[in-house]
């Protein structure tokens, strides 16, 4: 089976096709507890191997899925963003994770939102989700930005639902 993962653009960002060589960047970004400390424990570097491989996978079951971001100026590789199925018919998430040292210029909200429209024009999403821990308020103000409004009914004291509708886009 071909799948063809494109390559999405923003004025600073490339958002890239997963590839092996990426491992270190996920290394370093999931064994930092900075970065992961709202949404699971630090992983190894066998661990963040296979979230690579997991997150590469989804393009070939769902069609969509996770982006290396490259800096355009630099070409360096300083976080991912990722589009992913949810079982439970609430949409399709999205996600970001940013290398602490570009922390605050506003990658995140860029990157997601190439991730958003590329889930409403080409996936066909009607709702696009996130999914944040309470007390992340680096991520609840970037899906703010995003004009994603709280969905107060789905989310609970364990994780903040934040929604876009098609019908908002």
């Amino acid at each position: 089976m071909q799948v063809t993962i494109p390559t999405l653009h923003t004025e600073r960002l490339d958002l890239v096709p997963l590839q092996y060589s990426h491992l270190a960047m996920y290394e370093a970004l999931y064994s930092d507890s900075r970065v992961v400390q709202h949404i699971m424990e630090p992983l190894d570097r066998q661990a963040a191997a296979r979230l690579l491989a997991a997150h590469a996978g989804s393009w070939v079951l769902h069609g969509y899925g996770s982006w290396c971001i490259e800096e355009r100026a630099t070409r360096a590789a300083i976080g991912i963003a990722a589009l992913k199925w949810l079982e439970q018919g609430e949409g399709v998430e999205v996600g970001w994770i940013i290398e602490p040292s570009v922390w605050g210029r506003g990658y995140a909200p860029e990157a997601a939102t190439v991730a958003i429209a590329y889930a409403f024009e080409q996936v066909g999403a009607s709702r696009v989700v996130a999914r944040i821990a309470p007390g992340n308020d680096s991520s609840i103000a970037v899906a703010r930005k995003l004009d994603m409004h709280l969905d107060q009914e789905a989310s609970d004291s364990t994780v903040l639902i934040f929604a876009r509708n098609r019908t908002n886009f």
